[in-house]
């Protein structure tokens, strides 16, 4: 009997690791894409993705709960984060306009069910467990090995080679890449966090071979970020750039001695340059990217006119009708998965009009649909890693763990602001929510039995 105790024990032991929580994270990021690359090859895109995901939901729901009950640590601040964003994820189902929706399948696979949202708050909480670098570098390095794969995978596609088309039918601007996302903006923002993973690399390393793959895979990145023809991408990598040469630009002031801050800047500086310069020449010799440039500076020029619906590829049309939604919902939202309630409920709206299930704002999304407790609880996550993140980077002694939490923050800071223009869609938010919980993780302090 006691044999069997020590035995279970032991089992316990294992899987409420680190070690358990960093192969659940890593296991998950694979099986996303590969399962999608498989049916791809079969001619079936998006098939295999809702069902991989909704395991490691369930997967993850165990795991944190064995953790919780059996192998408690000392409570920390994300404790607090995990717990309120269930809290106000569930109320915003249950008070939901039109509860049958978030649960009924939608054809064009737009769906926000409830078992994703555990699914990300379940790798962030894993995300958090991460203490040791060693495992946290272990999640770098698979971001950075799928950059490599579905990047190859995008260099085919903007040349037309493809096995599926894009999730929403034949692109309208030319060969823009989506990878295994089925989607070229939802690819842009997956790209970004796989670029800040390998710029990250290649600025700390300490092996120059190493440093010219790194510098390799980050050019890979930024290709795709062009291909991809998504301006939130582009938008990320401007953003996560310009955190790093700020970032550099305090830490040299503070450490005048170290001239590696000083080089890194100079190196970034002129990498800025390279990226620009390197849009402007895919520019001039890609008629959709060209037309891509018109099109973003005639919904400009519209904006200025008084135009708002076509601003933003039709996102302004939508953020007006989620805009209108929030006086009406502001307590809970209108429920998961239920924009549609945003149009069926305006004044201006009439049957056959064009409505999409997606904000294309994140932040906006989670207002309309979670209400303001929602929204205040999601940005107070956010402002707390980022500010937590910031601090450990400057006042920590412990070199590796600077540039591994300096890495994770431009993943993290370029997401947020591809995340002004993109949809929440899990295959791309799952990343988010684990690169998220790694960036800051806890330290354990085991809790007395």
């Amino acid at each position: 009997m006691v044999l069997k105790l020590q035995k279970t024990n032991k089992l316990i032991d294992l899987l409420t690791s680190e070690e358990a929580f960093c192969l659940y994270i890593v296991t998950c990021m694979i099986a996303i894409p590969l399962g999608e690359f498989i049916t791809d090859l079969m001619g079936k895109a998006f098939v295999s993705q809702p069902t991989i995901f909704t395991i490691f939901s369930i997967l993850g729901v165990f795991l944190v709960t064995l953790k919780i009950s059996l192998r408690p640590d000392k409570r920390h601040w994300s404790d607090f984060f995990f717990f309120t964003s269930m809290i106000f994820m569930f109320l915003s189902l249950v008070y939901s306009r039109d509860i049958a929706r978030a649960v009924r399948y939608d054809i064009n696979g737009t769906n926000e069910f409830p078992q994703y949202f555990l699914g990300y708050y379940c790798l962030m909480f894993a995300g958090f467990q991460l203490s040791k670098n060693k495992l946290r570098k272990i999640v770098l390095y698979v971001f950075i090995g799928l950059s490599f794969l579905e990047g190859i995978l995008g260099v085919f596609q903007s040349f037309g080679m493809r096995l599926v088309e894009q999730m929403h039918g034949k692109d309208h601007y030319g060969n823009d890449i989506f990878g295994l996302t089925q989607n070229a903006n939802y690819f842009g923002g997956l790209v970004v966090l796989f670029l800040g993973a390998c710029l990250g690399a290649a600025l700390f390393t300490k092996n120059n071979k190493r440093r010219v793959v790194y510098i390799i895979l980050t050019l890979l990145s930024v290709y795709c970020s062009y291909a991809t023809l998504s301006r939130s991408s582009l938008l990320g990598v401007g953003v996560m750039i310009l955190s790093y040469l700020v970032m550099f630009g305090v830490m040299h002031r503070k450490y005048k001695d170290n001239k590696m801050y000083k080089i890194c800047f100079r190196v970034l500086f002129f990498g800025l340059i390279g990226v620009i310069g390197f849009g402007v020449l895919y520019v001039l010799i890609s008629q959709s990217a060209m037309n891509r440039v018109i099109k973003t500076f005639n919904e400009f020029k519209g904006l200025f006119s008084g135009d708002i619906n076509h601003f933003g590829a039709g996102r302004g049309y939508i953020w007006t009708y989620c805009i209108e939604s929030i006086p009406k919902n502001w307590v809970w939202g209108v429920g998961l998965d239920n924009l549609y309630y945003c149009y069926t409920s305006s004044s201006h709206w009439m049957e056959a009009m064009y409505y999409s299930n997606r904000a294309h704002n994140v932040y906006l999304h989670v207002l309309t649909t979670q209400g303001v407790f929602g929204f205040a609880n999601y940005m107070a996550l956010l402002i707390t890693s980022c500010v937590m993140a910031v601090r450990r980077i400057l006042k920590t002694d412990d070199v590796e763990d600077r540039k591994i939490t300096w890495t994770y923050f431009g993943m993290i800071i370029g997401y947020l602001a591809v995340s002004l223009l993109i949809c929440r869609v899990f295959n791309v938010e799952l990343y988010f929510y684990a690169a998220l919980g790694a960036m800051v993780p806890r330290v354990h302090e085991k809790v007395a039995k």
